[in-house]
């Protein structure tokens, strides 16, 4: 009975923030969407699309950044945070200029090659910024926005990523600072 014991892996304070950083961020999107609304209903110009605006966010995209950036250090989450949004602004931002290429020169004939041409830029413009670990990040979201978002949305969608992507981010490395700190010890410790 206590080999089974020893063998079953006990459920550590990384996986708790873990989930209390998805929690929190899913919280923090449906708080965002409910005042969105009550925004987006005054019908005062720019405050309602700022409404507008709150309620096209998806939880999804902060909270997988929330679970990606929770690691064992507040130091390692806030790395793991930077590369993440760099990577995701570059791909949108790159995305972005292909999408418009795509659309307005070539009329969408030539989607097959700016997937090529701009994955190799989005990728090669991180590496020149010597954050090799958002090169996988930044070529998805390039991809995502060049070859599945909607034709009417792509510069909203970028920016909800982006946003998306930050909040997350932000809840991870809040959740991961205050919720039973680990001493800077530990924490310069684990970078040597």
């Amino acid at each position: 009975m206590s080999d089974i014991k020893n063998k079953i892996p006990k459920i550590g304070m990384r996986t708790v923030k873990t989930a209390l950083a998805a929690t929190a961020c899913l919280l923090l999107f449906t708080g965002l969407e409910y005042a969105g609304s009550l925004l987006a209903q005054t019908g005062w110009g720019l405050l309602a699309d700022v409404g507008v605006f709150l309620t096209k966010q998806q939880p999804i995209f902060g909270c997988v950044a929330a679970v990606i950036c929770m690691q064992q250090t507040v130091r390692h989450s806030m790395s793991h945070g930077l590369n993440r949004l760099i990577g995701t602004i570059v791909g949108g931002v790159v995305g972005l200029f292909f999408f418009w290429i795509n659309l307005n020169v070539w009329d969408g004939r030539l989607q097959i090659l700016w997937v090529a041409l701009g994955s190799v830029l989005a990728i090669w413009l991180v590496l020149l910024m010597k954050k090799p670990q958002a090169c996988a990040i930044c070529a998805v979201t390039f991809l995502i926005i060049l070859v599945a978002v909607d034709r009417d949305t792509p510069y909203l969608y970028a920016v909800n990523r982006m946003l998306d992507t930050a909040l997350g981010i932000a809840v991870s490395v809040a959740v991961n600072r205050w919720v039973v700190p680990k001493s800077p010890e530990d924490d310069s410790a684990e970078m040597a």
